[in-house]
């Protein structure tokens, strides 16, 4: 997989992500219908990206609705990823930016069928 393929498949993961802070209610409970979906959508695609881990936060309102560590965050002494764990993202920010101004451009469909 090229690094431009994973990058578009990680601001579309970051973009589900943003879609469902709009349908979830509270983190209290058990995960159910959309973060549900989310939790084992994420799962899947770490393994079939070989991604070693990451983390998602979904925040409504101000208040932090759902938030979880997946996967190693060192391949090297196995250590957990936690929702408060830093990443070196580097200029990744630039692609979500990207992805982020397409999602809202009037002719999002003509410039990127991917997200429409």
């Amino acid at each position: 997989m090229t690094f431009r393929s994973r990058t578009i498949r990680l601001a579309a993961l970051f973009l589900a992500a943003l879609i469902c802070a709009r349908l979830v209610v509270a983190q209290d409970a058990p995960l159910q219908g959309p973060l549900q979906a989310l939790d084992e959508y994420v799962n899947k695609a770490r393994a079939e990206w070989g991604t070693p881990g990451l983390a998602i936060a979904i925040v409504k309102d101000d208040k932090v609705v759902f938030a979880k560590g997946y996967g190693k965050r060192s391949l090297e002494n196995g250590r957990p990823v936690e929702t408060n764990t830093v990443f070196a993202i580097g200029s990744v920010s630039k692609q979500f930016t990207c992805a982020c101004v397409l999602v809202t451009s009037s002719n999002c469909a003509s410039t990127c069928p991917a997200f429409t």
